[in-house]
C-alpha cells in the first residue's frame, strides 16, 4: 500500500527525444536522462518550461522579503533575495506586481547563494493565477 501511496505522488511526463524522435516517459523532476533508444541525453528535463524573468517581488510568510525573481513558469519561481533561508516547506504568499502574480506558495528548496544571499524555489500551490 505504501508503494502505491508513493507512486501516485510522483509526476510522469512523455518527452520526444530531439535525436531519434522517439518518445521517452520520464519520472519527473529529473535534471538529465539518457534516451532509451538512442542513447542521447535529454537535458534539463522539466515538468513545466520556465522562463528568465528578472523583477521584483515581495515574499510573506510571517516576514516580508523583498526578492528578484529568477526564473518563472506556469508551476512556480525561483527568487534570490538578501537575509535568512526561507525555510522548506513553508507557506508564502508571492506578490510580483509587474507579472501580475498575487498567489500562495510552498518553498520546495533553499540554499545559500553567497554572502547573505539567499534562493528558493516556490512551488504555487493554486494553479490558477490570483488577482488582485
Amino acid at each position: 500500500m505504501e508503494n502505491e501511496e508513493n507512486f501516485e505522488k510522483e509526476k510522469f511526463s512523455i518527452r520526444e527525444c530531439a535525436n531519434c524522435h522517439k518518445l521517452v516517459s520520464l519520472l519527473l523532476p529529473v535534471d538529465a536522462i539518457d534516451c532509451i533508444y538512442c542513447g542521447a541525453k535529454l537535458e534539463n528535463v522539466r515538468l513545466l518550461a520556465r522562463k528568465k524573468i528578472e523583477t521584483t517581488a515581495t515574499i510573506t510568510n510571517g516576514v516580508v522579503t523583498r526578492a528578484t525573481t529568477v526564473d518563472i513558469s506556469t508551476g512556480g519561481m525561483r527568487i534570490q533575495y538578501h537575509g535568512s533561508q526561507i525555510p522548506t516547506n513553508a507557506k508564502v504568499i508571492v506578490d510580483a506586481d509587474e507579472l501580475s502574480i498575487h498567489r500562495p506558495a510552498t518553498a520546495v528548496w533553499s540554499s545559500g547563494a553567497g554572502a547573505d544571499i539567499a534562493q528558493s524555489g516556490l512551488e504555487y500551490t493554486e494553479r490558477r493565477a490570483g488577482r488582485r
